[in-house]
């Protein structure tokens, strides 16, 4: 997967690429939203089921772990 950054690879960013870590984690916050546009035509579609609450799960671990890491550093 690339980034609009040319050169840069967003699941394989270093810490000593400031650019490539930024740019990385945009990408894994923009899949995440994504997730959850999908999961709200799901909810209406098919009620709060297991497929949806493992979902709606691993989206709260991201983005508390997300936060917390962001912030971190």
């Amino acid at each position: 997967m690339t980034t609009s950054i040319p050169g840069f690879s967003a699941p394989a960013a270093a810490t000593g690429s400031p650019l490539a870590m930024l740019s990385a984690c945009h990408h894994r916050i923009e899949a995440q939203c994504a997730t959850l546009r999908r999961l709200a035509p799901h909810l209406l579609a098919r009620g709060v089921d297991d497929e949806a609450r493992a979902v709606a799960n691993k989206l709260i671990a991201f983005f508390d772990t997300a936060t917390m890491q962001h912030h971190a550093g």
